[in-house]
């Protein structure tokens, strides 16, 4: 009887001969202390930074993650804006990535507010990433190529488009995300060549829905595992969607909880300053989108200047008479094309090509809109697949090359190791802060209003640190044309106006603070006006006694009235409006000044007096 051909049988990964005999190099236990030294010297200095950008959006002024175990069960069934905005900040789809804020949350509950531990588990995520993914890719990609699957993972590491990912603390969802869907492929490959454990394919599972909880991006391998089984388990493409059948529940029942609990809305945004395409036509949306595509591609080559923000109006609305639009549809279809065409043969190029499109499909804006044209920490799931392909491309030639040669291309790739080191640290310590940050990003994306407003910001912070006179002014004074630049590009922007207000504060032209806090009230920040107001109100105020001791009563009235119209609330404002009018001898003006105090405070009782006096110096006179 004639045995029955098995369709499961594995299809062998592609030849890929090793960069190197049995050495060194290729040692499981050496290759992973290579990982780890190689973390620690990229990515070491980031101890000594502090929090920048958005960490106070999940960290230092989230409400919950600040409380500790107390706040872990709000952090994981609302909004993860909830505990700064109060809602989804107008985002559209909402952001539930619970799991990253509950371990700030811990961290909070046993070291308090400390940026450096919060950096050293961002650098252990990262380290222990790479040991996975090192792992992951001797198992099953590079099985007998040990020096490949070292190449590649060495590439992920050493890539500064990922200073993002790990200096910028808040970012730790993409590092969770990552590391749990690496060990979704690992635990979901374990479980078909290792004998079909359960209990592989529930770690598997239970890693996915890890993944998921992190961020959104895990829903790309919804395509991404049937692809890897089709890989590297087998040819039959329907045993290849069978077999994801219960990571496809896994992303259901994730998708399930997560409408149950924030929904997930859609709806059109038509302000610039958070969804950077809102006002782009059709063909714009379009055209723009295939740039930034184009220029995801040159970051990966060529990571250099790097910035945390491209916002509005930093790549400009473009349309397919831009003839970098066409170069940039040209390539995406000519890699999708051949990756196409090389599926049948297993090529892994076209696996890394695949992975690198489903990757970044996600964050693309052409699924939903992500609230940024382009942003480097979206790079970290998709640059595998271009490392992949790198490593790859690289062994293919580095076979090709006599023994001499060899070793030029081992200096090569060693140069490669050394000006990324370079890079990588040199923009970590661009990440020291706010202020260090928001200085240099402003330099590298000049038309974004999201970096002059940083900058202008800054640039008021560090004047209000600065102790001399004339360093101060001019910082506030750089800090206004940022502010004003900022304007320039969306007019409608409430930040810039709110700021240069603060800024005229600190230069003490009050007129000037006024009038740019009155924009900002027509722009509905109402609320945090009424703050500046009462800062201003109580500087004009002080203002108004000194000229009082120097007996220059008219200019003190004027700048008592200028603090009650800054905040008519201001009840020593009133009562010293009251003091000044009772001086030169106005007594009813003085009455009307203590009788609107003691309606503001009622007990006030050098008011009560003082309004017995004037009324008393009325009668008399």
């Amino acid at each position: 009887m004639k045995k029955k051909k098995n369709s499961t049988t594995e299809v062998s990964t592609p030849v890929i001969a090793s960069l190197a005999p049995v050495n060194f190099f290729l040692v499981l236990k050496n290759q992973l202390a290579i990982i780890v030294l190689l973390v620690i010297a990229f990515y070491g200095n980031t101890l000594f930074n502090e929090y920048a950008l958005d960490d106070v959006v999940s960290i230092t002024g989230n409400k919950f993650t600040q409380k500790g175990f107390a706040g872990i069960s709000t952090l994981f069934f609302k909004d993860s804006f909830y505990g700064y905005f109060g809602d989804s900040s107008g985002l559209s789809g909402g952001r539930w990535r619970p799991l990253s804020l509950i371990t700030f949350a811990i961290e909070q509950q046993f070291f308090g507010a400390s940026a450096t531990i919060n950096h050293l588990n961002n650098i252990l995520i990262f380290m222990f990433t790479g040991a996975v993914l090192l792992l992951f890719l001797r198992k099953y990609v590079f099985p007998s190529q040990a020096g490949i699957a070292l190449l590649a993972t060495v590439l992920i590491i050493i890539h500064p488009i990922h200073t993002e990912a790990v200096a910028n603390i808040k970012s730790r969802d993409e590092l969770l995300s990552f590391l749990f869907l690496i060990l979704t492929l690992h635990f979901a490959m374990h479980y078909l060549k290792q004998g079909k454990k359960m209990i592989h394919l529930l770690l598997g599972c239970v890693f996915y829905f890890l993944a998921l909880l992190s961020k959104e991006n895990g829903l790309t391998f919804i395509a991404i595992i049937p692809l890897s089984f089709y890989f590297f388990y087998t040819e039959n493409i329907k045993k290849c969607l069978l077999l994801s059948i219960p990571y496809i529940v896994t992303a259901v029942i994730y998708m399930l909880i997560r409408i149950s609990l924030v929904g997930f809305s859609y709806h059109e945004i038509h302000d610039v300053n958070i969804s950077p395409l809102s006002n782009a036509t059709t063909v714009e949306w379009w055209g723009t989108i295939f740039l930034a595509l184009g220029k995801y591609i040159g970051l990966l080559f060529f990571p250099h200047p790097l910035s945390a923000d491209y916002s509005y109006n930093q790549i400009p609305y473009v349309d397919f008479s831009n003839i970098k639009v066409w170069l940039s549809v040209l390539i995406q279809l000519a890699l999708l094309i051949f990756a196409i065409v090389k599926l049948k043969t297993k090529d892994l190029l076209s696996y890394g090509i695949l992975f690198y499109f489903f990757s970044i499909s996600i964050v693309s804006n052409l699924v939903i809109d992500v609230g940024a044209t382009l942003g480097e920490r979206f790079l970290y799931q998709a640059s595998l697949g271009f490392c992949l392909c790198l490593a790859v491309i690289f062994n293919t030639l580095y076979q090709k090359l006599g023994s001499i040669k060899k070793y030029s291309a081992i200096a090569f790739l060693s140069i490669i190791i050394l000006l990324s080191a370079t890079k990588t640290i040199s923009r970590n310590a661009e990440w020291k802060n706010d202020q260090t940050l928001f200085l240099k990003d402003v330099q590298t994306c000049p038309n974004s209003i999201r970096t002059n407003i940083a900058a202008g910001t800054a640039l008021i912070i560090n004047a209000q640190k600065e102790s001399d006179s004339l360093k101060r002014v001019d910082l506030l004074n750089r800090s206004i044309i940022y502010l004003e630049k900022a304007l320039v590009i969306s007019p409608s922007a409430a930040d810039p106006v709110l700021n240069m207000g603060v800024a005229y504060f600190n230069l003490g032209n009050y007129e000037m603070a006024e009038k740019m806090w009155q924009l900002a009230k027509e722009k509905g920040r109402i609320a945090e006006v009424q703050q500046y107001e009462k800062s201003l109100s109580t500087n004009l105020m002080n203002k108004g006694l000194l000229y009082a001791s120097q007996k220059n009563y008219n200019r003190s009235i004027s700048c008592f009235y200028k603090a009650i119209g800054a905040d008519s609330m201001n009840h020593n404002a009133w009562y010293n409006l009251g003091g000044a009018y009772f001086t030169i001898a106005r007594y009813d003006s003085a009455s009307l000044a203590w009788e609107k105090t003691l309606q503001i405070k009622p007990d006030f009782e050098n008011a009560k007096k003082g309004l017995e006096a004037a009324k008393s110096m009325s009668v008399k006179k």
